[in-house]
């Protein structure tokens, strides 16, 4: 029997905490208060996110799979406290299909990732392995990871795990052993996207760069990507379950991408001056260039009192741009506040408060 062991110690951990998920407006309030009295916009680094652990307490884990006619293992030892750092994080919405790519490229977990992936590729090259076999290897040892859905192991309809987490707790969905396969491949210098197949029951697999392979492939910018099924033993590349024969895919590229989420606070006055403060912060992994803040008071029909859009800021990973915004707001009449974040020209969120009246 093949062993190796992997252990990770990091001596610097820097990952991107903060708002993940649900991509609505979180912790909305009135207050009334004074305010200031010209809008602003500005870049806030956020310092509080980035933590210290603990790096004696190590937790091990044993894996085993079989692949070539060969049983293989190897043992991992984590940190507890950056695999709870990570199981602790909110998630992205499940609807916001490029996000996955975060998942598998986050920088904090990079170190980690290629210490394993280098002990993967060792193993291929002893053996001569060709492209099909380094890949079959991988799935292999992805695919011997239980399988689980995120009510049974979670409690909860979606939890999208990142790949140390996937480790950890030794098992994970279709999107959980797909971000860590495209994780480990990419790594090691395999070509490699995210295939999501949109439906009842909606579906992730990961596609290989490649020509000649045998099976189902995807066209993605002049590339062929073949099919990887990762959720159970036995898959090979190119080969699709028939429930998700047909349809039509949407492929994410690993790159790095901003991700941008908001809470906003409002205070008024009972002259009708309406202060928004909108904080707005970039949890993903690219700078979030050009991102602007909209807000105004909604009159109902679509029609408002009063509205602003503000300067534009480049929002870089683990910060954020804090806006202030001055409306002014009828006496008397029922209204709400809508905020709006636009990035590179594209709505990214948005969020409306309670209808009030002052």
């Amino acid at each position: 029997m093949k062993k190796f062991l992997v252990a990770l110690i990091l001596l610097c951990f820097f990952a991107v905490a903060g708002f993940i998920g649900g991509y609505t407006l979180m912790g909305d309030k009135l207050i009334e208060k004074s305010f200031d009295v010209l809008d602003t916009a500005k870049i806030v680094q956020d310092d509080s996110e980035l933590g210290e652990f603990n790096l004696r307490e190590l937790a091990e884990w044993e894996f085993r799979w079989n692949y070539g006619g060969k049983k293989w293992s190897f043992k991992i030892e984590i940190p507890v406290d950056i695999y709870e750092y990570y199981s602790n994080l909110e998630r992205f919405s499940p609807d916001n299909y490029n996000a996955f790519s975060i998942y598998a490229t986050e920088p904090g977990q990079k170190e980690y990732i290629k210490i394993l992936a280098d002990k993967l590729m060792e193993a291929t090259q002893e053996e001569g392995y060709d492209l099909k076999r380094t890949v079959e290897f991988v799935l292999a040892f992805v695919q011997s990871i239980e399988y689980a859905t995120d009510m049974d192991s979670k409690g909860t309809i979606q939890h999208a795990r990142y790949p140390i987490e996937t480790l950890m707790d030794k098992k994970g969905d279709c999107e959980d052993k797909s971000t860590l396969s495209a994780a480990l491949l990419k790594e090691m210098g395999i070509g490699v996207v995210l295939i999501l197949l949109p439906g009842e029951p909606g579906h992730m697999a990961i596609g290989v760069k490649g020509e000649g392979l045998p099976g189902t492939y995807y066209n993605f910018q002049g590339d062929r990507y073949y099919y990887a099924e990762t959720t159970d033993t036995g898959w090979r590349i190119g080969e699709i379950p028939r429930d998700y024969r047909g349809r039509e895919a949407v492929i994410v590229d690993l790159v790095p991408r901003p991700a941008l989420v908001h809470e906003s606070v409002s205070k008024i006055s009972d002259n009708g001056r309406v202060e928004v403060e909108v904080r707005v912060k970039n949890i993903g992994t690219a700078t979030a260039n050009s991102t602007q803040v909209y807000a105004c008071l909604d009159a109902g029909d679509e029609k408002v009192f009063d509205q602003k859009t503000s300067k534009s800021l480049n929002i870089s990973p683990k910060s954020k741009g804090v806006y202030k915004i001055n409306l002014k707001a009828p006496l008397g009449q029922d209204t709400r506040i809508k905020v709006k974040v636009i990035c590179d020209g594209y709505l990214v969120e948005e969020s409306a408060t309670e209808w009030f009246k002052i």
